[in-house]
């Protein structure tokens, strides 16, 4: 810009749009300069003799156009500056009440941790309902037989009768024969290898260098660190935006989500990702930026497999859990052939426990069979605090922190049935999502600053910045750039409430159905303050561009281009100010 200036000043004669050139630069000059110490870029005394050797109409016009130019761009700048400002305050405005919410259910979430309280005669009466239910479960004679097993075989190791106990050690030692055992064994037991798209495999590698080459693919000079922030943050951003944004977002990747997939199966999805666990393949492939590894299960089956080793990775396929190629009572039948020992003993152990076995039917409670003595029957009418605090708040909220009997309460403690209630609301001071909910007037408040105030806002401002690009490319002002406004701190604010936005909306705990709800609360009051949807369209842009062209340097331009209001607007499109 300083050689061009230079050859303007050195000139003897100007034409009007090179001096009014020479003024524009002057404008950048002291824009670029702005709060440093500086010299102008030249004299007005240089000014004035340029001035004075325009003397043609032509000439004079087009500086007029030039001056104008300058007037209006300064007075724009200042307006916008006060767009900007008002962009700020509305900001912290909103995003106040986006902590609120964070800070109610972080609080709730503490709540949720402590002790429930209740009194030890309240604890009885729920402790003997849930007993009462789970003791009118009626068991069939197969599924004592294999509850029995599987309790003998983890939790009830000590308490395994002598018979039971011998048949199993015995099982260590024999091989698997079954067929159909060996043909789903690696398929149930996730048996089996990842592969990368160059053939690298999981189980030919070392851990240490298969995790570098399964990273090593996303963006380069991305560390693992950055990858994994990066990945986190836009598994939160989709969840919130919902299924149609992660159907967009495949789409402009070329990945195909599965046939029929719902928007509760992409958001459980999503879920199981946010917990680090795997997702599906579609989402993996889209959340990574590549395709995830595939997954190969071993064709055939490890040699060595015992039958020990199948009671505790497979017994569901012998106990009609799993669907199979054969019928629960096929399945049975082979548990008998495989396991006739073990089968022997443990229908021993019944017949002394509860008599002679009858035919395969609902014949006993879980409360006879635990007072008959059976150990894992007497396992399951084990009550536990959990049960007893989800009969208590039927299901509508989790509490992690057991029960704590209170002694002594007061009567103000107590209500007429001598229950416990809490006199304090701890989250009465916090205006949490619920709340809000409620306060119709701060609803309306919170659609005022987003619709009316903060979006506005920022899309004068992007329309402004816009428009200068275009006034600085039809004019030839170098360095124009430099008299847009800095949206740095706008842009890294509205980034900020976002992921905090999204991360509230992802980490949502309790009930299925209040979480639901509470998620559908936060994007009612909410939104996500997105630069994109601020930006000029690009017809809106070729409509002005066509505008100024055509305005030039002409009579006209020098009417029209006093006031860059309409032009802004224009650009500000529809929600502007």
């Amino acid at each position: 810009m300083a050689d061009s200036i230079n050859k303007i000043l050195n000139k003897k004669k100007w034409t009007g749009e090179e001096v009014g050139r020479a003024l524009l630069q002057s404008l950048v000059h002291d824009a670029k300069m702005k709060d440093k110490p500086h010299e102008p870029l030249f004299s007005q005394a240089e000014l004035s003799t340029m001035e004075q050797s325009i003397y043609q109409g032509k000439d004079r016009i087009a500086y007029a156009v030039y001056q104008t130019l300058y007037s209006s761009l300064v007075d724009a700048y200042n307006k916008i500056q006060g767009a900007q400002q008002s962009y700020y305050a509305n900001y912290f405005r909103y995003s106040h009440h986006l902590t609120n919410a964070m800070t109610a259910e972080a609080v709730e979430e503490g709540l949720r941790k402590l002790p429930f309280i209740m009194t030890q005669g309240q604890y009885d009466r729920l402790a003997h309902s849930v007993g009462a239910d789970k003791g009118m479960n009626r068991a069939k004679l197969t599924e004592i037989i294999f509850t029995s097993l599987n309790y003998y075989l983890i939790d009830g190791i000590n308490k395994r009768p002598p018979a039971v106990d011998a048949a199993l050690q015995a099982t260590r030692t024999e091989p698997v024969t079954n067929p159909r055992i060996l043909a789903h064994y690696n398929e149930d037991t996730g048996n089996g290898y990842y592969t990368l798209e160059d053939g690298r495999r999981s189980d030919k590698m070392p851990h240490e260098k298969w995790q570098k080459a399964l990273y090593e693919r996303y963006e380069p000079n991305e560390t693992l660190q950055e990858h994994n922030e990066r990945r986190m943050l836009w598994t939160y951003e989709l969840l919130f935006k919902g299924l149609e944004a992660i159907k967009a977002a495949c789409n402009e990747r070329g990945i195909s989500l599965p046939d029929g997939m719902t928007e509760a199966d992409a958001i459980a999805g999503l879920e199981r990702m946010l917990q680090g666990e795997e997702g599906p393949v579609a989402l993996e492939a889209l959340i990574n930026g590549r395709k995830w590894a595939t997954w190969h299960t071993y064709e055939t089956h490890p040699e060595g497999l015992t039958k020990y080793d199948i009671l505790f990775s497979m017994l569901g396929r012998y106990s009609g859990e799993h669907k199979d190629d054969i019928s629960p009572k096929e399945q049975y039948k082979e548990f008998i052939n495989d396991y006739p020992e073990l089968h022997k003993a443990i229908m021993k152990e019944l017949e002394d426990r509860i008599g002679p076995p009858i035919e395969d039917k609902y014949f006993n409670t879980w409360l006879d069979l635990a007072k008959l003595g059976l150990p894992a029957y007497q396992e399951l009418m084990r009550v536990y605090d959990e049960e007893i605090i989800e009969l208590h708040l039927k299901g509508k909220e989790h509490r992690y922190g057991g029960i704590a009997i209170i002694q002594h309460p007061n009567d103000i403690n107590l209500d007429y049935n001598g229950k416990y209630v809490e006199t304090v609301d701890i989250l009465q001071g916090l205006n949490g999502l619920d709340r809000m909910a409620a306060d119709e007037a701060l609803t309306d408040e919170l659609e005022d600053i987003f619709h009316k105030q903060l979006r506005p806002s920022m899309k004068t401002v992007y329309a402004y910045n816009t428009l200068i690009d275009i006034i600085g490319q039809a004019y030839s002002i170098e360095g124009a750039e430099a008299l847009k406004i800095d949206t740095t701190t706008m842009e890294t604010q509205a980034g900020g409430f976002n992921r905090l936005l999204y991360m509230l909306h992802g980490d949502m705990s309790g009930p299925e159905e209040a979480k639901k709800n509470k998620r559908a609360i936060l994007k009612k009051l909410l939104h996500p303050i997105l630069i994109e949807q601020a930006q000029p369209s690009p017809a809106d842009i070729e409509a002005v561009k066509g505008q100024i062209k055509e305005l030039g340097l002409t009579e006209q331009a020098y009417k029209q281009l006093r006031n860059l209001d309409g032009f802004i607007a224009t650009l500000a499109g529809k929600g502007g100010v």
